[in-house]
């Protein structure tokens, strides 16, 4: 912590917390604390859940979220750069994130980004649906249901074909093939239209 003693932003935040979210990744919810803190790991910034699913969580295990390097230390916005980034990422893995409370960034602030990714998000399924791509056009004609990604224009998800529809696979409109996301297949769009 030597480094830090003239970060005076940075010792007043310390062991504080900063940030609250209740995460729902169906059917599980919790909430989280947020907070700058010298864990195990080193100097960061931790989270601790502090319910789940409505009611007190006991566990006391922290997670190391970043761990600050020497130029975070001295950014004066790293906590709401960070508040930022959580509401970015909602969704997938993370869960839906809902904002309960924070020292450092407003309500409107934090739903305004989650908007800001939705629409980002919106526009590129637009842009994917407006390509129109071939092997697309294949896989609604053989019931895999395909669906575009909110992260790229060129990916695409669909029912797998190499595993009868059990779970996902991906879809590539820029090199024409779908890949299994287990890895236990490709295939090509003009095998693709061999199909019956």
């Amino acid at each position: 912590m030597n480094n830090t003693q003239n970060n005076t932003w940075f010792k007043d935040k310390l062991n504080t917390e900063f940030l609250q979210l209740k995460h729902e990744f169906n059917p599980i919810e919790w909430v989280e604390t947020y907070f700058l803190f010298e864990g195990p790991e080193g100097l960061g910034i931790y989270s601790k859940c502090i319910e789940l699913e409505g009611a007190p969580h006991k566990d006391d295990k922290l997670n190391l979220r970043k761990l600050l390097t020497e130029d975070d230390l001295v950014n004066p916005n790293l906590l709401q750069d960070f508040c930022a980034y959580w509401a970015e990422n909602c969704g997938g893995f993370n869960g839906q994130i809902s904002f309960i409370s924070s020292t450092v960034i407003s309500r409107e602030a934090f739903e305004f980004f989650i908007e800001e990714k939705k629409r980002k998000e919106a526009q590129i399924r637009l842009e994917a649906q407006r390509k129109n791509a071939p092997i697309v056009q294949e896989l609604v004609r053989l019931g895999y249901s395909p669906s575009p990604s909110s992260f790229n224009s060129d990916a695409w998800t669909a029912s797998c074909l190499f595993h009868k529809g059990r779970h996902m696979m991906w879809v590539d409109t820029k090199k024409n093939e779908c890949r299994c996301a287990y890895g236990s297949g490709v295939i090509g769009y003009e095998e693709l239209k061999d199909k019956s």
